[in-house]
Parts: C-alpha cells; sequence; structure tokens
C-alpha cells in the first residue's frame, strides 16, 4: 500500500515544475492539476441516491467546492465501485445496477473524495402513484412526489427516477431543470393531470386545479436606457394573487413586437434557462410584452444603433520597441450616448505590421511593439464600421 499523503505531496509538488519529474500515475498527476487550476477545496457527491432496479441508470455528479464557487467536474474525477457485482460506475459517474446488492460509489480527486451508497434490487416496478399540490394558483407552482410500488412488496421514493408530464399543456407545464423536474408551473386557470413514468409503467393522473385568481402582472423594468445591438436584458414578472405577490418569470410567456413590421428589433427566450432574457438585434422600437393566466404587462423598448467609431487615444499614438500601448475605442449611438467597445471589436494590424494588437477576451485593442521603428495602422470593427489609427514605434 503506498502513503496516500506522501504521494499525493509528491504530485502536488511537480505542479511546481511541469518538466518531467514524477513518474506515478498520470491520473494522479492530472487530478493533481485539476485541484491546482481549478481551487479545489473540498469534494461531494451531489443529489439523493435511491434505489435503481436492475437494469436502470443514474447519472452522479462530483460537484466541487472552489475559490469561484462550485463546479462540477465528474468528467475529471476518478470513480469505482465497492461491488461492481452489484452497481457498476463509468468514468463520468453513470451508475448502472446490474445485481441485486449494494455498492459504495466513491469519486475522488487528487486528495479529495466521497462516497455514497448506492442500493440495487431486481423488484420489477409494478405501479406508481403521484402524490402532491392538488389546488395551483394561476401561474403558481405545484411539487409532486413519484412513489413506486414493485412486486416484492415494497414501496420506494422514485421522484428523481420518473419522467414527469402532464395531461394538458396549455394549463400548465413541468420544470425541465433536473434539479426540479417534480415542480410544475401552471399557465392559465383550468385542470390538467400530473403522470409520471419509468421502464413503461405510467402512473394514474393526478389531478390538479388551477385557481383562477391571478389579479395582475407587472414586468420590469418598466422603464430602461436604450438598448444597444447585441445587448442583453433581463425581464422579470411579479404576479400579484389580492394581498400576495411573486416572481412568475418563468410562467410568464414571453414576446417582443417591432412597431415596423419589417424589423425585428430584439428576441426573448421562454422557458427554464433564460426566460425573460432580451437581446436586441436591430436599431428600432419595439413593445416587450409578458403575458400569463389571462393578464399580460407591456413595457416600450427602443434599440440604438451604432452610429460612428473613434480610438479616442491623444495623438500621435506612440510605443517603444517591445512596449505596449492600450487602444481606447468608442461608440457614438444613434441616441447621442456613447460606449466602450473595446471588447465588442474585432482588431486587426496590416500584413507585415511591425505591432500586433489583441483580440484575447480582457485585453482586446492592446498594442504591442515589435523591435523594428516606424509608423503601423491598427484597426477596431464593430457592426461593419471600422475605425482606424496610426501607431508610431520608436527607440
Amino acid at each position: 500500500m503506498r502513503s496516500d499523503a506522501l504521494h499525493r505531496l509528491a504530485v502536488l509538488l511537480c505542479l511546481l515544475s511541469l518538466a518531467g519529474c514524477y513518474d506515478g500515475d498520470p491520473s494522479d498527476f492530472r487530478e493533481a492539476v485539476v485541484v491546482g487550476r481549478e481551487g479545489v477545496t473540498a469534494l461531494a457527491i451531489d443529489g439523493e441516491v435511491p434505489v435503481l432496479e436492475v437494469g436502470a441508470t443514474l447519472r452522479l455528479h462530483a460537484m466541487a467546492t472552489t475559490d469561484a464557487g462550485t463546479a462540477d467536474l465528474s468528467g475529471e474525477a476518478s470513480w469505482r465501485s465497492s461491488n461492481p457485482a452489484a452497481v457498476v460506475v463509468d468514468r463520468n459517474g453513470v451508475i448502472t445496477a446490474v445485481g441485486n446488492g449494494s455498492a459504495d460509489i466513491t469519486a475522488e480527486l487528487a486528495q479529495f473524495r466521497d462516497t455514497v451508497t448506492v442500493q440495487a434490487s431486481d423488484a420489477v416496478l409494478t405501479a406508481i402513484t403521484v402524490s402532491g399540490d392538488a389546488a395551483v394558483d394561476e401561474c403558481g407552482t405545484g411539487d409532486y412526489t413519484a412513489s413506486g410500488h414493485y412486486d416484492d412488496g415494497t414501496d420506494r421514493d422514485i421522484t428523481s427516477l420518473v419522467q414527469w408530464s402532464v395531461t394538458d399543456a396549455t394549463v400548465a407545464r413541468m420544470s425541465t431543470l433536473a434539479t426540479e423536474r417534480q415542480r410544475l408551473l401552471s399557465l392559465q386557470a383550468g385542470s390538467t393531470g400530473v403522470l409520471a413514468t419509468r421502464g413503461g409503467v405510467v402512473s394514474p393522473a393526478f389531478m390538479v386545479t388551477v385557481a383562477d385568481n391571478l389579479d395582475a402582472i407587472d414586468v420590469t423594468p418598466d422603464t430602461l436606457a436604450d438598448i444597444p445591438i447585441d445587448a442583453d436584458r433581463q425581464f422579470t414578472a411579479t404576479g400579484t394573487w389580492g394581498a400576495v405577490s411573486g416572481d412568475i418569470t418563468r410562467n410568464t410567456t414571453w414576446s417582443v413586437a417591432s412597431v415596423d413590421p419589417d424589423d425585428t428589433v430584439a428576441t426573448i427566450l421562454n422557458g427554464d434557462s433564460g426566460a425573460g432574457l432580451l437581446t436586441a438585434r436591430e436599431g428600432g422600437d419595439g413593445t416587450v410584452t409578458g403575458a400569463c393566466g389571462g393578464q399580460q404587462d407591456s413595457v416600450p423598448i427602443t434599440v440604438v444603433y451604432l452610429d460612428s467609431l473613434a480610438i479616442t487615444n491623444a495623438r500621435p499614438v506612440t510605443v517603444v520597441r517591445g512596449g505596449t500601448v492600450l487602444l481606447v475605442l468608442e461608440g457614438t449611438y444613434s441616441d447621442g450616448s456613447v460606449l466602450a467597445l473595446n471588447e465588442r471589436a474585432t482588431w486587426s494590424t496590416t500584413v507585415g505590421s511591425g505591432v500586433t494588437v489583441s483580440n484575447i477576451a480582457g485585453t482586446r485593442g492592446l498594442v504591442t511593439a515589435g523591435t523594428t521603428t516606424g509608423v503601423w495602422t491598427v484597426t477596431a470593427t464593430v457592426e461593419g464600421l471600422s475605425a482606424s489609427v496610426s501607431v508610431q514605434v520608436t527607440n
């Protein structure tokens, strides 16, 4: 048996120079590199692991706590099963129940690890029962659980294993987010059934009544500065039910109408990922509308276009051989506003130029001089408009 502590220390010391100082398991070195790069401080296998039927699969996630928050490093971790005769796991954390019994599933990344126990059963699923919220506010939410009934007489919570659906998608829909697929989002008054399906077994419909009680919807922001082309703006929707209000952004149906029907001033997202996120497409006026449960609210928008570009550095722009200078690009829009556009521009120089210019995010417009003196042209281009400046390289 190797000493893990000394082994890991040797690996981490090798990171100080990526020369060939390490002759151990290459996967250990790779994992140590990942830990150092991501700033990992802890590792945990995410989510509850229910009993799996033989033949069933489930994706586990190795979630790392890092300097920047959390990160899914499932594909970087090493996975193993203590009992492959019962449960096997692949390199990405996907487990498969293959025989009756239990297994400890471990995810390991350098010196960090976590283990969960998975029970595999050859009992056959014979029925599913859904329970949860039978009454839901209009444009509100409901949550549901699924109980699996097996031929060995056991009942299990299989909420995270089933596929969820509704019988009337005009009344409500189920969330598409992996962490809340059992959540219903209502769209209008009426009734619908909630269904849970697994392996060809379908539950009876659990009937849900959506009340006719949404009083108003309020879209915000209702006033905002003009939006430049390609810029994003997040809109939210708040529903009011009597004295109660709440966020209904994901329940809301979002749309954009242009004043000129030949224009598409903007597009806006619907659904669970990015609902209400507007992206400006072309100059013009339009209206953003959020609608749910027979209520709606609209907000006027103006998308402004880029009228002119200018590199604003004092002239002459000079830089010593081997030195750098940051060019500053500003754009004037159709409403008179002026914005810094370094990061939106494509920068270029003439062929054979004695300078280079960065197109790397965070340093766009940074000119680096070579070893040859002379005068060279640098150009910035945004939305079909260009601005150029002469840069002189001196001794």
